[in-house]
């Protein structure tokens, strides 16, 4: 059995061995040749086996990367400009992706430095509009040295948004949005990739609205950001920009965060949470907070992770996924129905997808903005509820 780890908002990636893909659609045969997938709160993104990458969804700020801008994409299209893809991260409002040779490169809304070129307009040509929504891939300039995996906060908080990179020497570098407050100064909106202090030995990163998380080569994981994913020593009010162990939490193989909560999957296929509860996030049946890690009910044979909002999904062994929270109904573990033989999982705030085999790509949830990536696309105001069973994402251009 082969793990490739990139745990998080992003994309939990474990080879299971064979499975069962979906069925094609009537609007058109499914997309195969996926690698991974990444789905963030509005649009979603694949890696495909020839290295390119292909977007679909909320496109209104260029996010979708085709070189335009449409308010929905409702299949996969191309990202212009783009090869050598070795993962992909799903902003809020817009896209950045690791190249074979650790360069990093985004794309979309540009508010906060968001693309990673320093601060918001600069460094991209054009007009003040155009540098605000950079359409096609820009280079990420001065990180510390090539990267190894990314992440981007799929949740976001007036629009701003920032992204993570674990450099191949164990470092971590942060860019865009200040939310982690990694300059102290409240003045300070975008920051160029800026290290993360306490870090040195990571090999994943994942990332909320305002909090960040660290996955160690020893197993242990270290948080950083807003104090209520519960960093030991700090009230549930404090900050911290530098990492801190998280208490009672080794042996950890992924690591993944949402909105004021945090898991980590374990060796031993147990999976244990911290942090806000309100929404059932810590998945242990309660609705109370607990800044110390406790083990999700009911839940065995994990082998991966992802969280964004209020929900948290775990792949298991047996290629069938559970998830729990953003529902009081979800209090502990509910199987995703009808999903079988999924190779990984990545969970947006409302949404989620799997990759299965044969590389394609099968997504439930909120499809609002299209980004289920099924071809349906809602009318303008109009209701649109859930996908509860996973549809597959059917080819695009």
């Amino acid at each position: 059995m082969g793990r490739t780890w990139v745990i998080g908002t992003l994309v939990a990636e474990v080879v299971l061995g064979a499975g069962c893909g979906g069925s094609a659609s009537s609007k058109g045969p499914p997309l195969t040749g996926a690698v991974s997938v990444a789905i963030g709160a509005a649009h979603a993104c694949a890696v495909m086996d020839d290295g390119t990458a292909r977007c679909w969804g909320l496109d209104v700020f260029g996010q979708v990367g085709d070189g335009g801008k449409d308010y929905i994409v409702p299949r996969p299209s191309a990202v212009m400009g783009l090869t050598g893809v070795r993962s992909i991260a799903v902003g809020h409002d817009y896209t950045c992706a690791l190249g074979a040779d650790g360069a990093i490169s985004c794309w979309g809304l540009n508010l906060s430095g968001e693309i990673g070129n320093g601060c918001a307009l600069c460094g991209a040509s054009g007009t003040a509009a155009q540098q605000e929504e950079v359409l096609m891939p820009l280079a990420v300039t001065g990180l510390g040295g090539p990267a190894a995996a990314l992440i981007a906060s799929t949740d976001y908080a007036d629009d701003i948004g920032y992204s993570c990179a674990v450099l191949q020497a164990g470092g971590v570098q942060c860019w865009g949005a200040n939310a982690l407050g990694l300059v102290d100064r409240s003045d300070v909106i975008g920051i160029p990739p800026t290290a993360v202090p306490g870090v040195t030995s990571a090999v994943a990163v994942t990332a909320a609205e305002s909090s960040a998380c660290a996955l160690l080569a020893d197993g242990t994981v270290a948080c950083w950001g807003l104090g209520p994913l519960g960093q030991p020593g700090k009230s549930a009010e404090a900050d911290s920009a530098t990492a801190v162990p998280v208490p009672g939490v080794s042996g950890a193989v992924g690591v993944a965060t949402g909105d004021f909560h945090a898991c980590a999957v374990l060796a031993d296929g147990t999976v244990d949470c911290w942090g806000g509860n309100t929404s059932g996030s810590l998945g242990n049946g309660t609705m109370t907070d607990s800044p110390t890690p406790g083990p999700v009910s009911d839940l065995s044979g994990a082998v991966a992770i992802g969280a964004a909002g209020f929900q948290t999904c775990a792949l298991l062994a047996d290629g069938t996924v559970r998830c729990w929270g953003n529902d009081t109904a979800k209090l502990t573990p509910v199987p995703v129905p009808g999903l079988s033989g999924a190779i990984s999982i990545s969970v947006g705030n409302e949404s989620a997808c799997a990759r299965v085999a044969g590389g394609e790509i099968e997504c439930w949830g909120d499809n609002s903005t299209g980004q289920l990536g099924n071809g349906d696309v809602p009318a303008p105001g109009a209701s649109s509820p859930p996908v509860t069973t996973p549809r597959p994402v059917i080819a695009g251009d």
